[in-house]
This record gives C-alpha cells, structure tokens and sequence, in this order.
C-alpha cells in the first residue's frame, strides 16, 4: 500500500484549496479510483497490466491525499481516510499480502511536523522530497534527495539511512549499467558491496534457471540483512524479480530483501521495493510532479463523506475487517 501526499493545482495553476469536506471528498474519489484499477485481478492501468507487474501475488494499492501547502490540512484529511484502512492497534492485511504502508511527502516543512507525528505510531517508513534537515533526522524521514545528483547517490544515500551493511549489485552488462557499477561502487563509502554482472535479460527467450542461480546465491545470506540493488531498465528489472520468485521457497527467502530498482541514470525515479518496509517511488527528476493518473482522472463530487465512501468500498471488497 502506497500513500502519496500531493500537492494539486487547478489546470490554471491555481492550488486547489478548497474547503476540507469539498477537499477530502474530491481526494477520496482519486484514491477510490486509483485503488479499485490497481487491485483488479486483471486489466491494465494506462497500458500496463498492473496484476503482472511485480512479483506474483503482490497487487499494488495506492492512497492519495492532497497537502495543498496548508499545515495540519494533510494530517486531518489522512485521518478521515486512514482511521478506517489502517489503525495502528488492528491487524489489517490487504490482499493476504504482507506489504506494509510506505509513505511520500512533498508537504512544505512547516506541516511536516504534523504528518511525521500523525504517522509515528504505524510504524512505517516515511519519506520527504525536500532537502534533509536536523528536524527530519529527529523525526525519523528519510530524505534522498539532499545531495542525491544522480540515482546511484540517491540509493547509497537510502542505503546508509536504512543502516544497510551490506548491498549486492546485480547490473546489466551494458554501457549504463557498467556506469551504474562504477558510480555506486564509488560512493558507496563504508557499505560492503557484492558485484553480479548479468546479460541483457529477455524473460520470453531466457530460462528462469539463470536468475534463480544468481538469487540462490544472494539469499543464502539471510538472515543477514541483504539489500539488492538491480542497475537495469525497469522492464527487464521486473522481467527479472518475476522470474526469480515462481517458485513458494523462494518467495519465503526473499521476504526480509529489500529492494532498490533503478531505471538508470536518465534521472526518472527510483524505486524501493520491501515487504517490510513498503513500496517507494520518488521522482528524481523532478520531485513536485503530480502523478500521471491525475491528468486521466473524471470526477463527480459525491453526495456523502469520503471516509464513509471508502469504508464502505473496501468492506464491500472484503479486503479488511473495518470496524463501524
């Protein structure tokens, strides 16, 4: 499950504060929508087929809020939605998965406080766009951004925030990827680094047995903490992790493994990938753009609050046990 805390504009431009009842409703029919395309069994969401596109069994969720640049106004509206999705003292799984909340802000500073606390007692790892500050260390945000000029800085930034020892470095034997070798390998600073350069990756002409081998040997490092870092293109990355995990003991191994899954040093995103820390996608390039699925988004206002509205979605779905 995804949280994203966005900043939404008019088409004008205009921030679009409206009051927080019109607000959250507007909001919570944006989450809605997102969350009912992106947990469907099949179908695809803007020409990806979103059931295939992670490791089997793992369906994506995603929750958005708007911060709207107002302190206390992403706190409130997180609370009517998230009271009712995931209470910290009530055990609630989504899709008989094991995916934890993860959590992205581009709220300015002055209401950051509030999110940070709001989200304290989950437990769940948050992540700020903005520039590390000694008030973000207090608060426990992870922050990549500061200093991150390129994807390899940004994970070795991440790494070190996390408290990883150890990363092992599976590449693409090509021109970027023999690039991303020699960048992280020079940043790493005092991370132990394990290098596995791999072939190009095609996962309809190439037996899985080559992958498989390759995360054989990695997981028998458990239970040491293991982070994998893929330096490839994001389809041959998940071609990749769908070919390492079809079968159930190597879904059971790879369940304390983290994952960094970078496009490359075009700048897109960066991507963390954990069953126990959650799901992470930052935007390296440019950390304020809204989401595309905003731009395809149709709404009508609904005629009752957004909390009932999604409580009533998800009971119906029979995805948690909702109280009330």
């Amino acid at each position: 499950m995804l949280a994203c805390f966005l900043r939404a504009s008019f088409p004008q431009g205009a921030p679009s504060c409206g009051s927080l009842t019109q607000e959250g409703m507007q909001v919570a029919e944006a989450a809605k929508w997102a969350v009912r395309l992106l947990n469907q069994d099949s179908g695809e969401v803007f020409g990806s087929n979103v059931a295939d596109s992670f490791i089997p069994g793992i369906k994506l969720g995603l929750h958005v809020m708007d911060a709207c640049g107002m302190r206390n106004r992403a706190v409130q509206l997180a609370m009517q939605n998230m009271q009712y999705l995931y209470a910290p003292r009530q055990s609630c799984v989504f899709n008989e998965t094991r995916i934890s909340l993860g959590f992205i802000s581009n709220v300015e500073r002055r209401g950051m406080r509030d999110i940070a606390e709001f989200l304290r007692p989950y437990g769940k790892p948050f992540l700020s766009l903005l520039p590390e500050t000694e008030l973000l260390k207090r608060l426990d945000v992870l922050s990549i951004i500061s200093g991150a000029e390129t994807v390899a800085s940004a994970i070795v930034h991440t790494a070190h925030r996390l408290r990883l020892q150890q990363i092992w470095l599976i590449y693409e034997n090509t021109d970027y990827g023999r690039e991303g070798r020699d960048s992280f390998t020079r940043l790493a600073g005092g991370l132990q680094v394990c290098l596995l350069g791999m072939s190009w990756f095609d996962v309809e002409s190439q037996s899985n047995d080559d992958v498989e081998r390759i995360l054989d040997k990695v997981l028998s490092y458990y239970p040491r903490p293991v982070c994998i870092v893929l330096f490839m293109s994001r389809s041959i990355a998940l071609s990749f992790l769908k070919a390492g995990f079809t079968t159930d003991e190597m879904r059971r191994r790879s369940s304390q493994v983290e994952w960094i899954i970078s496009d490359g040093f075009d700048g897109s995103f960066v991507e963390l990938f954990s069953r126990t820390r959650g799901i992470f996608i930052v935007t390296d390039e440019n950390p304020h753009r809204v989401p595309e699925f905003l731009a395809h988004y149709k709404t009508e206002v609904p005629s009752h609050s957004s909390s009932s509205r999604l409580r009533e979605y998800y009971q119906e779905k029979r995805k948690c046990r909702l109280s009330g």
